[in-house]
């Protein structure tokens, strides 16, 4: 197996003489990397070395502590002494135990969002992700409508909610949901395929019938299921193909859900899953990993502190990092086949992270996802606040390809359905979408009239009954449990997390995040 070595220079920023001899360091050869700390003195002069020399590999060192002697920063917030983010003397504290005694969250969580927005405003690519919106709109307020996986996908791919288009839950095994074929007349695939468009998916699907959701072609997944950076390989041919037809593709993988697998060499006594990782210290031939120590991570506020949690949160970020990894070779296997200046590309998430408190609820943490676009001649570094959702992804997608009528949110041309056979449910006939399109949106920072989403979920896996209707503005929420006197169920692989059974184990009365664990198993009717 290859194996790689990767020399990294930490606390650039930090001096002056740091700055110069990672600088030095790089040309020579002799390191590969280095990270930047934002809130340092010489940040600046950091961050003009990497502008004026592509060659510098530099990320960025997010920090909440200051523990030099005689040589002190503070934080970018200026935040007053209730966030605890400071010391006596105002400067961030000199050690983690203080900083996990002292910090509240939203603090911490405003500070580190400070630190990256100031690394990028500065031309520091903190991602491969934070480099595609520097080229795009980055939507603030980018919804799912479900979070559950197979339904929420149903979505992206009809523009339908899901639980109008019969994809209620999962697909596969014994839970056998599947969408109406009637949503062929609107399904993405067939209306861009009959636009002239090649269309390809690679990794995970997870919808059914192909009669819905066919693909000229699926392609393989070289490295194995979660080596994701090695599935480039497979689409180089889609993107050098000799012809005039422009393609799709569904670059969908499995990462970051988690995996069946848990990590056997943590210390607690219920262990980590891996979120699709190899075991600790292993790689996937040819992508070196990034692990994360627990102890040093922000802990999402609906989340409990714990060390189960976080060591969960390790897995979750290392998983995430390997698929930022293979949006960087995606975009570099574009630049190579020449056809990036022309590729529109759509970065989101089926839903929020996979943890209990977010996957499969109709919470903020369940369905606020990332959503980056890319287009050509569309104005890059935007942060557009309008309230969007997957519903509008299918409407969107048809109107930059030439196929959508905006006057009746729907195709130009509805698709013919298959008959169907006896005894089979074909569904209604639709003619709209359900969502509209944002690719007017793209390079602007606002535009009225984008206020309002709607979030349905009514199964996940076959026996997990509880449908739920949400209806949210910018300023408030409002959730429907329709099945509110039953106990909400989990789904098996959250169910069997150490996140939660750490404090489910504890009794009702044990915190989950800013909740505890019987309110969050027994819920009211209705949540503002």
């Amino acid at each position: 197996m290859d194996r790689t070595v990767v020399l990294h220079v930490d606390d650039v920023g930090m001096c002056h003489g740091a700055n110069v001899a990672f600088a030095e360091l790089s040309r020579l050869g002799t390191v590969t990397s280095g990270s930047v700390m934002v809130p340092c003195p010489w940040f600046s002069e950091a961050a003009e070395m990497a502008a004026d020399d592509d060659s510098l590999d530099l990320g960025v060192h997010l920090t909440l502590t200051s523990e030099k002697p005689h040589y002190r920063w503070g934080p970018l917030t200026r935040p007053s002494p209730a966030a605890g983010l400071t010391d006596p003397d105002g400067y961030l504290w000199r050690d983690v135990s203080s900083v996990r005694r002292h910090a509240h969250p939203d603090a911490v969580e405003a500070e580190l969002r400070a630190q990256v927005d100031r690394a990028l405003a500065a031309g520091i690519d903190v991602t491969h992700l934070d480099a595609l919106a520097k080229e795009g709109t980055r939507f603030t307020r980018a919804y799912a409508t479900t979070a559950s996986c197979s339904a929420s996908r149903s979505v992206i791919l009809t523009g339908l909610h899901n639980h109008a288009n019969g994809q209620f839950g999962h697909t596969h095994d014994y839970h056998k949901f599947e969408t109406f074929r009637s949503c062929a007349a609107l399904s993405l695939p067939l209306q861009l395929k009959s636009l002239g468009y090649r269309t390809a998916h690679i990794g995970k699907l997870h919808v059914a019938p192909e009669a819905v959701y066919r693909f000229d072609q699926y392609l393989p997944t070289p490295g194995g299921g979660h080596n994701t950076p090695k599935w480039v390989d497979a689409c180089k041919p889609l993107f050098a193909e000799k012809t005039s037809e422009p393609f799709f593709l569904c670059f969908w993988t499995t990462d970051p859900h988690r995996s069946n697998d848990v990590e056997s060499t943590a210390p607690e006594a219920i262990k980590p899953n891996r979120f699709g990782n190899p075991p600790k210290g292993k790689e996937y031939p040819g992508t070196p990993e990034v692990a994360y120590d627990p102890a040093a991570l922000p802990v999402p506020a609906f989340l409990p502190d714990t060390s189960e949690c976080r060591g969960e949160l390790a897995q979750y970020y290392q998983s995430v990092t390997r698929t930022d990894k293979a949006l960087g070779a995606l975009v570099a296997a574009l630049k190579e086949a020449g056809q990036y200046d022309n590729t529109l590309i759509l970065f989101t998430a089926d839903h929020g992270m996979a943890f209990p408190g977010a996957k499969t609820t109709v919470y903020e943490s369940g369905l606020h996802v990332p959503f980056v676009v890319r287009a050509p001649g569309s104005a890059g570094g935007i942060a557009n606040d309008a309230l969007i959702s997957h519903a509008d992804i299918t409407p969107a997608l048809l109107d930059a390809a030439g196929g959508y009528d905006p006057a009746k949110k729907g195709p130009k041309t509805l698709l013919p359905v298959a008959k169907p056979g006896v005894g089979e449910n074909s569904g209604p006939k639709f003619a709209n979408y359900h969502g509209r399109s944002w690719l007017g949106l793209l390079g602007r920072e606002h535009v009225e009239g984008w206020d309002e989403l709607m979030a349905s979920h009514t199964f996940h896996e076959i026996q997990m009954y509880y449908p739920m209707r949400a209806v949210r503005d910018r300023r408030y929420k409002l959730i429907w449990n329709l099945a509110a006197p039953l106990p909400y169920p989990f789904a098996s692989d959250l169910w069997a997390a150490s996140t939660w059974q750490a404090q489910f184990q504890k009794g009702k009365d044990a915190p989950y995040g800013k909740r505890t664990v019987g309110s969050y198993i027994q819920r009211p009717p209705f949540e503002l």
